[in-house]
């Protein structure tokens, strides 16, 4: 979708609500998400957190590909993690340490 925003010949204004077009889509796997991370979680919290950082290229897979059905975007999201999860994980506490950091420092 970024690069259809880019290309100077398309129309910008047609393409700012192109994604409430495949909004079912990107709801049903919304609730998927929930279900599979929260069914994890019932294991232990590692579990869950792990199941959510797998599913977290969803959207993206969704965004790119509208055509897509949340199951095969599921999939594919995992397939993409495979390898890259401690990665995001270090990457998300980072953010967060920095989040709190910055509260601590204005409290």
């Amino acid at each position: 979708m970024i690069s259809k925003i880019t290309q100077a010949n398309k129309n910008v204004s047609g393409l700012r609500f192109q994604a409430f077009n495949s909004f079912s889509n990107a709801f049903i796997a919304y609730l998927l998400i929930i279900l599979y991370v929260l069914l994890w979680a019932l294991l232990h919290i590692v579990p869950g957190i792990i199941a959510a950082l797998s599913y977290s290229m969803t959207f993206y897979i969704l965004a790119d590909d509208p055509f897509i059905i949340p199951q095969d975007a599921l999939k594919k999201s995992k397939s993409m993690m495979d390898g890259k999860k401690l990665k995001l994980f270090y990457l998300a506490f980072a953010f967060f340490c920095l989040h709190y950091f910055a509260y601590l420092h204005w409290v």
